[in-house]
């Protein structure tokens, strides 16, 4: 049986009264934008740690958890440190300057990307109890490393562009998540 509808209770509208209170533009209203980010992306990094999903899928959050982090690093974290350079005098809505901000976010930030290790970690672990090994280079049999050397030789040298940096040219534009080399050669005399 539907139970009728009554009039709420003083109780069920202390928040809507606690709200008025509150203007609309009052920094207590308001949730910081890039620890919101954070927090986001630290629930998806939980999800890696739950154990009723198959652990490729858990693998699967920890890279999800990666990527968005680089990627907040690259764009929002870099964009406040930029602000605090030009000693822009800016507040954001819940009433923080750029510095409080960055100095926010950078102690999540370690404390994310040490969480992300600890569960990469146990989920290398339990990789290795399934039998599924990464592994390093000196761990190749001589064969494994012979078939690796061929494919870069076949398929990978021949996209590589070498680039020059010198006093007579320019620094190289170097993108973003792309896979780059760096070598400092030198002459043997």
């Amino acid at each position: 049986m539907d139970k009728p509808l009554t009039a709420p209770d003083r109780d069920d509208l202390e928040p809507l009264l606690l709200a008025e209170q509150i203007g609309m533009d009052a920094p207590e209203r308001f949730i910081n934008r890039e620890i919101s980010w954070l927090g986001f992306n630290e629930r998806v990094l939980a999800e890696a740690q739950r154990e009723q999903h198959p652990l490729l899928e858990r693998l699967r959050f920890v890279a999800i958890s990666a990527t968005n982090l680089e990627e907040f690093i690259m764009v929002r974290f870099a964009g406040l440190k930029a602000q605090v350079r030009a000693r822009m005098d800016t507040h954001s809505p819940e009433g923080l300057t750029s510095a409080q901000q960055v100095a926010m976010t950078a102690a999540r930030v370690r404390d994310l990307q040490l969480r992300q290790l600890e569960v990469w970690h146990d989920l290398r672990n339990e990789l290795k109890q399934r039998n599924i090994d990464i592994i390093d280079r000196s761990e190749l049999s001589d064969s494994e490393r012979q078939h690796l050397e061929e494919t870069f030789e076949t398929e990978w040298l021949p996209v590589l562009t070498p680039i020059s940096v010198d006093p007579s040219h320019p620094f190289p534009f170097i993108r973003n998540l792309a896979v780059s080399m760096v070598m400092e050669l030198t002459r043997q005399s």
